[in-house]
């Protein structure tokens, strides 16, 4: 889970320490010297100077970085070990073989996506991080899809395709009655439903490409300073477009 700038650097210790040391500075200046207004404004221009060149220091440090990236505690990793077994138990409840494919192979995607970008990365880079945070917000979207795929599923498990063609084909000639309208509606209902989880598979074969992409390219790349190769940044581009899309579709459902 993304959080702010601010909130990043207020969750880190040291940003108290400094604006301690600050405010304990212009306090002495003011208390000891009671200098004129020209020169205490000064004063506190300096102080508020050397907070900002605190933050933009922090703001590269690993801590601050794994506050403002939510690299994940072991609370949240515990949370999705247990989220990523209970989908492993419905998607084999639903039958969705190919579910469980995919389950498996986002997995290993983004552990390679994240392996690539340590070894090329500095970790307390800002680029790693938002690297790092576009494919987790990719691959979570991809696990909200594969969610969904259950509840679509689950949604039309009692009906029997079989069954509504057999009647169908029973009562073929009556085209127009109760039973045959009811059962074409339930058809209907289990061919949208089946369009549906056919699309969202496909979005995840979407997002599989796209940290494939991002994972090759990083790989290829010589880095220097946390600046990527063109093709390394094209790839990153397309991933972190796909984290905003799926970050965007997540909160117009929230």
């Amino acid at each position: 889970m993304r959080r702010t700038f601010s909130g990043a650097l207020l969750g880190y210790p040291l940003t108290w320490l400094a604006l301690a040391v600050v405010l304990a500075l212009e306090w002495g200046v003011w208390r000891w010297f009671g200098p004129p207004a020209p020169i205490a404004a000064a004063f506190v221009l300096l102080g508020v100077l050397m907070l900002l060149l605190w933050s933009a220091l922090a703001l590269r440090s690993e801590p601050v970085m794994k506050r403002l990236y939510g690299a994940p505690d072991e609370d949240q990793a515990r949370a999705l070990q247990a989220r990523l077994r209970l989908l492993h138990e419905d998607l084999q409840s639903a039958g969705a073989d190919k579910g469980l494919t995919q389950l498996r192979m986002l997995g290993e995607k983004r552990a390679t996506l994240a392996e690539v970008l340590r070894r090329r990365m500095s970790s307390g880079e800002l680029t790693y991080g938002r690297y790092l945070s576009s494919a987790e917000q990719v691959y979570l979207s991809a696990l909200d899809n594969l969610q969904d795929i259950i509840v679509a599923l689950t949604s039309v498990a009692s009906i029997d395709s079989d069954y509504i063609d057999k009647r169908l084909r029973e009562l073929g000639h009556a085209q127009d009655g109760p039973e045959v309208i009811t059962l074409r509606e339930r058809q209907a209902l289990l061919h949208r439903q089946h369009e549906r989880v056919d699309e969202l598979y496909a979005q995840n074969e979407a997002a599989m490409t796209v940290l494939t992409n991002a994972a090759v390219a990083l790989a290829g790349a010589r880095t220097r300073r946390g600046q990527a190769s063109l093709d390394a940044q094209t790839a990153i581009r397309e991933l972190e477009l796909l984290a905003g899309r799926a970050g965007d579709y997540a909160r117009e459902q929230a």
